[in-house]
């Protein structure tokens, strides 16, 4: 009901499980001042099984991280939040541009993995809703905090050697047709 002091994108992407196209093809569809403009991404994926524990993943600062510890930790939702670069979700195209990301993501295997995907289990019957439900009302609340602040609660950007990661990252696994150096990679003096 109320007024967000920023302005808020939710965009579902298509064509993620062939290295993000969608994501990385809206980063290339915006203009470098529009990408300086975003602040972070906030991506919600694999985070419904009945099984599995939650994940918060950051790639930013140790400000966003230590933001959502205090809001997954205020909303009691257990949760292993952990500094993480990973090419594989939505959220990597923005990380390539200098954006930094949360990933609300539930393994539900040893080793980070999902007993379900692309398989005959990868279906509604092993959602749940109460998960899902809990992930989006506590993500609500770290996006409203981050959405109404006077000022970030975190660095914006992200650090050259993380940045560096991240490039290396790229080259390394991406292979759309292309290439991820005509994204500008100036955001991190944010």
């Amino acid at each position: 009901k109320r007024r967000p002091g920023r302005t808020l994108r939710f965009i579902s992407y298509g064509v993620e499980e062939k290295l993000s196209v969608g994501s990385y093809l809206y980063m290339r569809s915006l203009s470098p001042r529009q990408r300086n403009q975003c602040v972070l991404a906030v991506n919600c994926d694999g985070g419904g099984t009945h099984v599995g524990s939650d994940m918060i993943n950051v790639t930013g600062s140790a400000g966003l991280q230590k933001l959502a510890d205090t809001v997954w930790r205020q909303c009691r939702h257990p949760a292993t939040i952990k500094p993480l670069l990973c090419p594989y979700s939505d959220h990597f195209p923005l990380n390539i541009c200098g954006i930094p990301s949360i990933w609300v993501f539930r393994p539900s295997m040893l080793g980070d993995g999902l007993w379900n995907l692309h398989s005959v289990y990868d279906n509604l019957d092993n959602v749940s809703t109460k998960v899902i439900s809990r992930n989006i009302n506590t993500t609500a609340v770290f996006i409203r905090k981050v959405a109404d602040a006077d000022r970030l609660p975190f660095k914006r950007g992200i650090d050259s050697q993380t940045m560096k990661e991240i490039r290396k990252m790229a080259r390394r696994e991406y292979r759309h047709p292309w290439s991820p150096n005509q994204f500008r990679y100036d955001n991190e003096s944010r």
